[in-house]
């Protein structure tokens, strides 16, 4: 079995959390733009 080193692994996710904040998929993207159509809060549109 292969031996992986904890700080290795605790560097990856610690990437991966980053790239999962920063880098917003077009999924996302067209959710929120459908919410926003939809919102019947002028206030909400706004924020």
């Amino acid at each position: 079995m292969r031996q992986i080193e904890v700080s290795d692994i605790s560097r990856t996710v610690a990437n991966l959390f980053l790239q999962a904040n920063y880098v917003i998929g077009d999924d996302v993207m067209d959710a929120l733009g459908s919410a926003a159509r939809h919102e019947p809060s002028s206030l909400g549109k706004h924020v």
